[in-house]
């Protein structure tokens, strides 16, 4: 009864010009670095594209070199870096799509792999959901386009295809091995290899590791994302973290309106301040002047001139007013 339910071919697929999409530095590798190496040394032309970039400048550098460094032990040519957002594919996914239309326009591949739907990461299931809708028939800007492949990383697949890596373990190993600043958090390198070891449970007792994949033909990709659960459940996470960024962008709207309130009303309390010093200043000399004149008055009051002619004032005002 196996036979029916699990694939036994080990077969390389057929493919020329051959296009990976990573959602991080290591995917590529841990999830087809033994397809890779394989396809290398057949001479097919292999680009991988990882999307993602963290934010930290100096950790992203350290990826990119780790990633590069395994290309080499592989045998394909260093990949190529974007710079969209570690975390956040889900929300830039219009944008990824735009640019992964164009590099297939620009590449021409006859074959993509891709992270597979049942990704646990979801970083991983929104660059799937981007690649089917790239790479469907009519979608797709590439003639030549015949064939997706899902790769499996964190989650186990369904697959279609089982491709036999025993000579190959060594240099996946040590390629995943280049990935250090992933190592340093989780040892992902023994989980894949216990994952390959595994995918070989329907196999020849000689084939001691294998690489799974789910292989669609373009023109069924149609079909098989609108019966994708998984998918549809993406959707509706992307859409709840689409009302959540905007709530977040939103309540960051409202702080800046708040900052730029209390900025303005510190500015009217500054004016008001200066006004009050000011009146308070004007007080003082005002309160000044008057003492000078209280004390100039109280001067003449008791001065000696002033006693001596009060009489000549008292007559000349009794004159005046009789």
């Amino acid at each position: 009864m196996e036979r029916f339910f699990a694939p036994v071919a080990t077969t390389l697929p057929s493919a020329s010009r051959v296009l990976v999409l990573a959602p991080h530095a290591d995917d590529e590798v841990f999830g087809c670095g033994g397809l890779l190496a394989l396809l290398a040394q057949q001479q097919v032309e292999i680009k991988v594209v990882v999307v993602s970039s963290p934010n930290d400048p100096a950790l992203a550098a350290t990826r990119q070199e780790e990633s590069n460094a395994a290309a080499t032990l592989l045998g394909y040519p260093a990949p190529t870096f974007w710079d969209f957002t570690d975390g956040a594919l889900a929300h830039e996914k219009p944008a990824l799509v735009e640019q992964v239309r164009q590099l297939l326009g620009q590449w021409a591949p006859d074959t993509v792999l891709a992270p597979s739907p049942w990704e646990m990461h979801r970083d991983h299931r929104a660059l799937c959901e981007v690649a089917m809708a790239c790479c469907q028939k009519g979608a797709s800007p590439v003639p030549a386009l015949r064939q997706l492949g899902f790769y499996e990383i964190g989650q186990p697949l369904t697959p279609n295809r089982l491709v036999d890596i025993t000579s190959q373990v060594a240099q996946k190993e040590q390629a995943m091995a280049c990935f250090t600043s992933q190592l340093a958090h989780q040892d992902y390198s023994r989980h894949i290899s216990s994952l390959n070891a595994f995918r070989t449970y329907s196999l020849p007792m000689k084939v001691t590791a294998a690489e799974a994949f789910l292989w669609l033909d373009v023109d069924d990709l149609a079909d098989f994302q609108a019966a994708l659960t998984p998918e549809r459940l993406s959707g509706v996470v992307w859409n709840a973290e689409q009302e959540v960024a905007a709530f977040l962008e939103e309540q960051n709207r409202l702080m800046d309106v708040l900052k730029q309130a209390n900025v303005s009303i510190g500015m009217a309390n500054a004016a008001l301040v200066r006004e009050r010093d000011a009146f308070a200043e004007a007080q003082a000399a005002k309160q000044q002047a008057y003492d000078e004149l209280w004390d100039a008055h109280q001067a003449v009051l008791y001065s000696r001139s002033w006693r001596i002619t009060r009489p000549l004032r008292v007559a000349t005002n009794v004159i005046r007013h009789p």
